[in-house]
């Protein structure tokens, strides 16, 4: 989808004994902007599809799991030497975890990431945002954008690996690495709404706000908002707001609780936005649907779907001026475009 959004012909290849169900929300927007082709991988007609397929195309996106062997990169670059292959495994070529459960779920438990989750009780807690689904897209896509800027001065393609559990790695490296002069905060996490004290959820006298105070000159500037200039020579405080010690960081907690307790959550976005300290309301989904400037965005678009009929969903994630991007057609349904693609290929 990244890909097609940018402007490139995407053509989705599905084996027939493995269907997506196409009527997902989550289906109708991935497959947005994309060609539709179902293929019989035990048959040699089906094979040759992707053969073709892949020797007039510049990449060639797949996952490892199932992959025919007839249509692996060693056989496929004899077709087309510059293509760029990008594989996406569960955790790469070979190792201990060559068994295991390729899963969204499972690679993220490997990571450690349930581990680091902040909440109300011990960890592990479960994250529902699919990070490392999210991570591989992105990084399978700045590997393949790198491969083709490659190939315009090497004149040749190559393969790209991007295992699943290295790509959600990456979007962790904030708190899995240590060191003597750095700080892991994810690790001290024990609270829902944070763990540093003036970076963090707080409940008004009536709704929630988040407080946002990432460096030294707005943990002074919040300071001297909530007239408490005496944190700032407090010696347990010292180091705010990031390398306050673990054992001095719920008493801030709880003092500055009291004070935004004090107003209303308008009271308090009003007063902080004077005073320059970063801060915002907490939302619904409907309430960010509706912000005036995820619309000006176009962040969520509208489009019509022949299954869902008029939906929204997300709209391009990147713009440039240049080379402006587009949602492309809408998901189509299996194999909706088999007579035409059979057609140009010759078969």
């Amino acid at each position: 989808m990244l890909l097609g959004d940018m402007g490139a012909e995407v053509t989705r290849v599905e084996f027939a004994n493995r269907l997506t169900k196409s009527e997902r929300p989550d289906f109708r927007m991935w497959n947005r902007g994309k060609r539709s082709v179902v293929v019989d991988s035990d048959s040699e007609t089906g094979l040759e599809v992707v053969r073709r397929l892949a020797a007039r195309s510049d990449v060639l996106v797949t996952m490892s799991q199932g992959l025919p062997r007839d249509l692996s990169y060693e056989n496929i670059r004899k077709l087309n030497e510059l293509l760029v292959y990008c594989v996406i495994t569960p955790y790469g070529d070979s190792g201990p975890l060559d068994a295991a459960p390729a899963d969204n779920g499972t690679v993220s438990a490997f990571t450690g990431m349930y581990g680091d989750q902040g909440g109300w009780q011990e960890p592990p807690i479960y994250v529902e945002l699919p990070i490392t689904s999210y991570a591989t897209a992105f990084v399978a896509s700045l590997g393949v954008s790198s491969a083709l800027y490659a190939r315009e001065h090497t004149g040749r393609g190559q393969r790209v690996e991007v295992p699943m559990m290295a790509a959600c790695l990456a979007m962790q490296t904030g708190s899995i690495v240590e060191g003597p002069r750095v700080r892991t905060w994810a690790r001290d996490a024990r609270g829902q709404q944070g763990i540093n004290p003036v970076y963090r959820l707080f409940k008004a006298s009536d709704e929630w706000l988040f407080i946002a105070c990432g460096n030294v000159v707005f943990w002074n500037k919040l300071c001297l908002a909530v007239d408490r200039i005496d944190w700032l020579e407090d010696p347990r405080f010292e180091g705010a707001p990031w390398n306050i010690p673990v054992e001095h960081r719920d008493a801030l907690i709880e003092m500055l609780g009291d004070i935004v307790k004090t107003r209303t959550r308008q009271e308090w976005l009003t007063y902080f936005s004077e005073q320059d300290i970063p801060c915002a309301p907490v939302l619904s989904r409907e309430d960010f649907a509706r912000h005036p400037q995820v619309i000006h965005n176009g962040i969520i678009s509208q489009s019509q779907d022949e299954i869902l009929g008029t939906v929204k969903s997300m709209g391009v994630p990147v713009k440039f001026v240049g080379t402006p991007a587009s949602r492309g057609i809408p998901a189509p349904l299996p194999g909706a475009h088999n007579k035409d693609i059979i057609s140009e290929l010759g078969l």
